[in-house]
Order: C-alpha cells, then sequence, then structure tokens
C-alpha cells in the first residue's frame, strides 16, 4: 500500500473513531476533520449562508448537476486529465475511474427548506392541533401563532423551523454549497462496499491526486465525493482565472471573504421574512381548510355554542397587528429555543427594548443583525 493511500485510510478511521467517540454524526469529513463540519455553509465571519443561484453552472457531462461556476470548470479540468489517462493506456485495470460521471451537485436550499416546512405544517396541523382538539381553540392568527409557539418547545430538538438552523441540522445536504460533486451513483444504504470500491481501486492515488491537482479534496466518509477546496491556491485560480484565458469566464474572485460575500446569502438577513412568510401561509391554509370552529360558551344562565369563521389574512391586515418588531421578538424567541438557550424575564425584557429601539432608529436588517449577535453572545456566555 503506498503512503498516500494508506495515509487517506488511516484519516477514515480517525474520522470514524472521533465521531464515536463523540456520539456525533459523520458529516463532512473532506480530509479536514472536525473543524470542517459545516464547510461551505458557514462563511468566515461566522455567518450561516447559501448560494445565489446565478453564479451556478451546469457540467458539460450531465448538464442536470449543477455546481458553482469556477467548481465546475475545475471539474471540467479534472475529468478531462482522467479522459486522457484512459485515452493515453495509463488506466489499464479495471477501475470506478471508467465510468466516473458527475451524478449529484448542488440542491436548492429554499427548495429543500420549503419541503421541510411543508411537513412541519402537517405535522402541526394534522398532528399537534388534532390531538385533544386543540384546533378548536384557534379563533384567529393570534391564537394560531401561540399554539405554534407551545408546538415548537416540544419539537424544537427534532424539527428546526428558521432557515439557519434548518441549513446547519441533519436534515440538509451539505451539497446546498455547491462546492461538493459526486462521481458515482453509489448505494447509499451499502456505503461501506461503496466506499470499499473506491478506497481498493488500483488507481485511487491518480485519483487523489488528480482532485488535488485541481482544488478538489476527497470526502473521507464518501470517498466518491469531491470537495472543491476554497482555501487551496489551485482552486482560488479558478476563482480569478484571467481575461485573457479564453477557456472560462473571469470570475473575479480574488479571496475566500469576497467569494462568501458576493457568491453567498446570508440566512440571518432572510430568516424573520421567511418565518413570516411561513406562518402566514400556515394559517391561511389551516383557515381554508377548516373555515370553521366550535366554542362553547358559558353564560350566566346556559351553555351555548358560538360559531367562529376563520378568516383568510393578507400580510397587509396581519402588518397593522405585528410589526416588524414584534416578528423580529417572535424570531429571537424561535431561536433561543432552536439554540437552547436560558434566557430570564429581565433579559427578554432588555432585548425587546433594544430590538423596538433599532427598529425606530435603524433599518430592519441591523435588527436582524442585532438577533443573530445576541444569539451568538449568549450561546458563549451559557458554555462559559
Amino acid at each position: 500500500m503506498t503512503s498516500s493511500k494508506k495515509h487517506f485510510i488511516d484519516a477514515v478511521k480517525y474520522i470514524e473513531n472521533f465521531y464515536t467517540a463523540v456520539g456525533s454524526r459523520k458529516v463532512m469529513g473532506v480530509n479536514i476533520f472536525q473543524r470542517d463540519i459545516y464547510y461551505g455553509i458557514i462563511d468566515d465571519k461566522n455567518n450561516i449562508v447559501y448560494p445565489s443561484e446565478t453564479n451556478l453552472k451546469a457540467l458539460s457531462a450531465n448538464n442536470e448537476v449543477l455546481a458553482i461556476d469556477f467548481v465546475a470548470d475545475a471539474f471540467e479540468d479534472f475529468q478531462n486529465d482522467i479522459y486522457l489517462a484512459l485515452d493515453n493506456g495509463t488506466i489499464r485495470q479495471p477501475s470506478f475511474l471508467r465510468n466516473m460521471e458527475p451524478t449529484k451537485g448542488w440542491e436548492s436550499t429554499l427548495g429543500l427548506y420549503n419541503d421541510h416546512m411543508g411537513n412541519i405544517y402537517e405535522d402541526f396541523v394534522g398532528g399537534y392541533l388534532s390531538e385533544n382538539s386543540r384546533h378548536a381553540t384557534v379563533r384567529n392568527f393570534a391564537d394560531f401563532i401561540d399554539h405554534f409557539i407551545r408546538y415548537v418547545k416540544i419539537n424544537v430538538d427534532k424539527n428546526p423551523i428558521s432557515l439557519s438552523r434548518f441549513i446547519v441540522s441533519t436534515k440538509c445536504t451539505r451539497r446546498i454549497s455547491g462546492l461538493i460533486l459526486e462521481v458515482l451513483d453509489a448505494d447509499y444504504n451499502n456505503k461501506q462496499f461503496s466506499a470499499d470500491k473506491v478506497l481498493n481501486d488500483p488507481y485511487f492515488n491518480m485519483y487523489l491526486n488528480t482532485a488535488a491537482k485541481y482544488g478538489f479534496k476527497i470526502d473521507v466518509g464518501v470517498p466518491w465525493r469531491l470537495v472543491a477546496d476554497i482555501r487551496t491556491p489551485e482552486m482560488i485560480a479558478y476563482m480569478n482565472k484571467p481575461p485573457a484565458d479564453p477557456d472560462y469566464a473571469s470570475y473575479g474572485i480574488t479571496n475566500i471573504e469576497q467569494l462568501f460575500r458576493v457568491y453567498y446569502y446570508k440566512c440571518y438577513r432572510k430568516d424573520i421574512l421567511f418565518l413570516k412568510k411561513y406562518l402566514i401561509s400556515f394559517y391561511n391554509n389551516f383557515a381554508s381548510a377548516m373555515p370553521f370552529s366550535k366554542h362553547v360558551c358559558t353564560g350566566a344562565s346556559k351553555v351555548h355554542t358560538e360559531i367562529i369563521r376563520r378568516h383568510v389574512i393578507e400580510e397587509a391586515d396581519i402588518d397593522s397587528e405585528y410589526n416588524n418588531a414584534s416578528w423580529a421578538l417572535m424570531y429571537f424567541k424561535l431561536r433561543i429555543l432552536e439554540e437552547n438557550i436560558n434566557v430570564t424575564p429581565e433579559q427578554v425584557s432588555q432585548i425587546k427594548t433594544k430590538i423596538i429601539r433599532i427598529n425606530r432608529s435603524s433599518s430592519f436588517e441591523q435588527v436582524a443583525a442585532y438577533i443573530k449577535n445576541t444569539i451568538v453572545r449568549l450561546s458563549l456566555d451559557q458554555v462559559a
């Protein structure tokens, strides 16, 4: 066994032992280890991010597979190098490289999140509200929100609500980063067999070294998965190909900070807007499906049943009752639940006051930034 292959296999064993020891799940690996568990979805400023679709590019070998544009360029050169080795007879023995094609790449963050929130709606309305006829107590949007917060408190560990929490959860694939490509249509139900097929390939070292030549590393847990290492000079060169190079567009990205600033959205800027959008949609779907509520009223002399009609609401109607500060505070309470942060009523009161003040004097983005920074600070304080 060559030294590079032994090093890689030792890395695989190290990763497996490490995650077993800490009782966590294997997530990334990329022969880059623990610090890269959120590689590609947390930027250089520790913001949770996802890429803009405007910077995606289809691969010529399979135009249904997409990646970040410069990653697609690097992969095409990598694949052409492998093709050359096949054509000139360097690869003679049976090898997975003979059938290597891009099979999976970027997945839509918002598409996955929308599917997830659809499941949340079904679980909340079809499950939680149906139990003990809770739905009968929902007379309006405010009642609906009260029940939703209670639902979140019970289910937050298994069902993230905010986009930020969803992205870093096990429910979201890391392929959303646009930095990951898979080159085999492998069986995830028998991952060890597929991994052994790659690791024991007679040309594994060629695969490993050729990938590195173009700025890719191999996911140690899923070795048929290539990860664009944006820290390498090889991949940075693809981000900023000179205009004189006729084969490539000049993307003009010279460093990681610029990459995340230009190519990626920061989730904290979107979270509150998505929360508002989904909760209004949830309520309207519920009100449309169950437009009437029976409410038992106890009077002075007799008990009677009152029929209450639930009305579909417009966002403008909600804005008169729930302003930006109200949504921001609701979001803050949701995030502390998601992050399992303990806060006192006094802290909540102080934060509410600050949110209202920032909302009056500055932009709503500043409100979102304040909440993000507050969550980080409270998390650190709790650990300390």
